[in-house]
């Protein structure tokens, strides 16, 4: 067994800066890049030229992305590994371009009479979408403005999300706040406060089964009042439904091609040989999960398998955001007690040390939680953001990522955790 003191561990850090492989370890994962070396293989399937998105470097402007292209999402730069979803919405882009007309698949049924509605497409911060402007003075309680048509779905949660800016008018008229709403099951969010800025808005619904499939159709709803005088300029953009609890990066269809569109999983692995070539070894990080895990079997951070979900050492965010690190030998899992509590949206660092016998895991440099069940037979795979069956996907981004072939002590792991960059 191969053991290593902080005096070593600090000159990992500094060797393992560039990427490369050397003698005390690699550096897999740092900002807008995948580095070891080659060690790792990364794929994502998007069926019929589907793009997945992410925030740009700036910060600001979304980027479309074509299958097996990792994506580093924002100013940050981290490694963005999702699971499968599919954006349900047929016409997420609001074509056709030309014209001032409605998009395929768009109405505005509810409107009222006296209220005319102007419509332009236009691209904004990469997304595109229709720019609305609605000038009157409203006869009756307006109900919402550039909805969907109905959409049948099955049973299940979902997730409605729109891209939003208030050009114009929003803040001047009283009585005037837009919220995402769901008609045929009904869904009203709350207020939207109106801002310049474009920003991603998000709708939780649950469709009751037992009744065939409910028809939805989906729109913010601008909450006129009668006799309330309104000249409202909007942009709204890259609709999308989603079967999940919670909303996941925007997927499109292909330019001109609206219809369904799948995102398949990110896959992230490497060969637990190559990187562990004596059977122990180490792997510290620093990640963000924007969302809180709703149910079993959580969000992977890191899973070491033999191929399959029966034998592996797993890291994970559990219900109730609780971070627990274990085995699964022959089907049997034995859990630590849980290591703490990540909070959403905010980034968290995380060790974990095996040998022959023992585990050993930490988080934010706090106490260590150990078993000693051994570790499970014939791993063969470093996975990152999922487990072997890919069913218990992250939703989160990495920002570092180092393994080590060799064991830190107990003692020294913590301050190892803490040393990890953000």
């Amino acid at each position: 067994m191969m053991r290593i003191g902080a005096e070593s561990w600090s000159l990992f850090s500094a060797l393992s800066g560039a990427g490369g492989a050397s003698n005390f370890g690699v550096r897999l994962i740092q900002p807008g890049a995948l580095a070891g070396g080659g060690l790792l293989t990364f794929s994502r399937a998007q069926a019929g030229g589907a793009r997945s998105t992410a925030l740009g470097a700036d910060g600001t402007t979304w980027v479309e992305f074509d299958a097996d292209q990792p994506r580093f999402r924002g100013a940050a730069r981290r490694l963005l590994l999702e699971g499968q979803r599919t954006n349900l919405w047929t016409n997420p882009r609001m074509e056709p371009v030309s014209g001032a007309g409605l998009p395929t698949n768009y109405a505005t049924a509810g409107t009222d009479p006296a209220i005319t509605t102007y419509l332009a497409q236009e691209t904004r911060d990469g997304t595109q979408g229709r720019r609305v402007q609605v000038v009157g003075t409203a006869g009756s309680n307006i109900s919402r403005f550039l909805g969907t048509v109905a959409l049948a779905v099955a049973a299940g949660n979902y997730t409605f999300s729109r891209f939003f800016s208030a050009l114009g008018g929003w803040g001047s008229t009283p009585n005037v706040a837009p919220r995402l709403q769901t008609f045929s099951v009904s869904v009203t969010g709350a207020n939207i406060t109106p801002i310049s800025t474009l920003a991603r808005y998000a709708l939780g619904l649950t469709v009751p089964g037992g009744g065939g499939s409910p028809a939805l159709a989906l729109a913010p709803n601008p909450v006129i009042t009668s006799g309330t005088a309104v000249n409202l300029d909007s942009y709204f953009g890259w609709d999308m439904l989603e079967l999940g609890a919670f909303a996941s990066t925007p997927i499109l269809p292909p330019v001109g091609t609206p219809g369904p569109s799948t995102r398949g999983q990110d896959n992230l692995t490497a060969a637990y040989a190559a990187l562990f070539p004596n059977g122990v070894g180490t792997v510290l990080f620093s990640c963000m999960i924007p969302q809180s895990a709703l149910s079993a079997p959580g969000q992977t951070v890191l899973d070491i398998n033999d191929g399959t979900n029966g034998n592996r050492i797993t890291y994970r965010n559990n219900i109730a955001d609780a971070i627990v690190a274990g085995v699964i030998i022959g089907g049997t899992q034995t859990l630590m007690p849980t290591l703490g509590n990540m909070t959403p949206g905010t980034l968290f660092r995380g060790g974990i040390t095996w040998d022959g016998s023992t585990l050993v895991a930490n988080l934010d440099g706090g106490t260590n939680q150990s078993l000693t069940t051994g570790t499970p037979p014939g791993l063969t795979t470093l996975r990152v953001g999922n487990n072997a069956a890919g069913t218990a996907p992250m939703f989160g981004e990495f920002a570092y990522l180092d393994a080590l072939p060799f064991v830190i002590p107990a003692a020294n792991l913590p301050a190892a955790v803490a040393a990890v960059p953000g």
